[in-house]
């Protein structure tokens, strides 16, 4: 079966390419299907979402040249990888002419990321990640987001009649689950997210051949601000330890990694001793390699974001610590053990959802 995968794009954000990635590498490995990540208008648009990414690349313009370089590179870095690691489409699908490439393939799956996030789309766009040009029996959306916990008022009657067309339908959190839900009258399963389908012992293979980053360093990625209260108290965390590697920080600490690729980070995050996160997908990586964890609220467009780490938790069935929980003499006993958790249940649910999803042509 040919499978399109349909995501965002952009070619900056770490988790989206792995969630990308990981879905890839389920769906050709394990079931064994063909399988495109579909290029869309968004590849040179979207940083994390619909409208970011013209901020990140109109900062090429506005920063230093040294940091404008590093952009770049991660950049560049990142288009190498979704050229080697996610079977890019040598196609590219726009809102004018998405009927005929897309309903090409057997099955077209939208997900995961917040392919779903109203707050960052028109109409135009929010058809086109609904698909609403594809045919109904070819529909499938895993494990999509919306990002926050509503559906901006002028989309609900679209959102209404395009999700009762899919032939199957997950989300990724439990607020997306009672939103939807509420709309349609409808069931909507919780699966895990793609990065999480793949187990530590699968993630260890992929990264095997990544350059070591040391030992005894806090590993760092924001995606939004910090107050001066969070910086102080991850300066303060820091001098625990020998070093810091920060992802996504063009400071004197982390300009060294600013430029890294995907399986970098993934890399990092596995050998470090401590990660300080408000990044989703930087804590699904932390609890699958049983790292001590300890999240940064962080609100995107005075929506809180906090639903999908909420959900993360539950997944795990583990209590989520913030920066404030964090003591020195007592952080190692608080490193998530995932042995024996459910998290192998929803694994398994999550699988066979994609699997049910998947079989036959009608």
């Amino acid at each position: 079966m040919k499978v399109g995968i349909v995501t965002l794009n952009g070619y900056w954000n770490y988790g989206n390419r792995l969630q990308n990635f990981a879905l890839k590498q389920i769906l050709s490995k394990k079931f064994n299907h063909e399988v495109v990540t579909i290029k869309t208008w968004q590849s040179e648009e979207t940083k994390g979402g619909i409208t970011g990414g013209v901020d990140f690349l109109r900062k090429l313009k506005n920063r230093r040249i040294k940091e404008s370089f590093e952009l770049t590179k991660r950049i560049n870095n990142f288009k190498e990888f979704s050229k080697t690691s996610l079977a890019e489409s040598n196609f590219q699908v726009d809102l004018r002419d998405s009927e005929n490439k897309l309903n090409s393939f057997d099955r077209v799956i939208i997900g995961s990321d917040q392919v779903w996030n109203t707050t960052w789309l028109n109409e135009s766009k929010t058809k086109f990640f609904l698909l609403s040009s594809v045919e109904p029996k070819k529909r499938v959306a895993y494990a999509a987001s919306l990002g926050v916990d509503f559906v901006v008022e002028e989309f609900k009657d679209l959102f209404i009649n395009e999700l009762n067309k899919f032939r199957s339908v997950s989300v990724r959190e439990q607020s997306a689950q009672y939103v939807l839900g509420t709309m349609t009258g409808r069931s909507y399963p919780v699966v895990l997210d793609p990065t999480m389908l793949l187990t530590k012992g699968d993630w260890e293979a992929e990264i095997n051949h990544v350059d070591s980053f040391g030992e005894n360093f806090v590993f760092e990625y924001f995606l939004g601000k910090k107050t001066p209260d969070v910086r102080r108290k991850i300066s303060e965390v820091e001098t625990h330890f020998n070093g810091v590697v920060a992802f996504n920080d063009f400071t004197k600490i982390g300009r060294e990694y600013y430029s890294q690729g995907p399986l970098e980070f993934v890399k990092a995050i596995s050998e470090s001793s401590v990660v300080v996160t408000d990044s989703f997908h930087a804590a699904v990586f932390a609890l699958l390699f049983n790292k001590p964890l300890y999240i940064v609220e962080r609100v995107d467009r005075n929506s809180k974001m906090s639903s999908r780490m909420d959900t993360l938790f539950k997944n795990v069935g583990a209590d989520k610590k913030t920066i404030n929980d964090f003591d020195y003499n007592t952080y190692q006993m608080d490193a998530y053990d995932l042995v024996g958790s459910q998290l192998n249940e929803l694994r398994k649910k999550s699988m066979e959802f994609l699997e049910n999803a998947l079989k036959g042509n009608e």
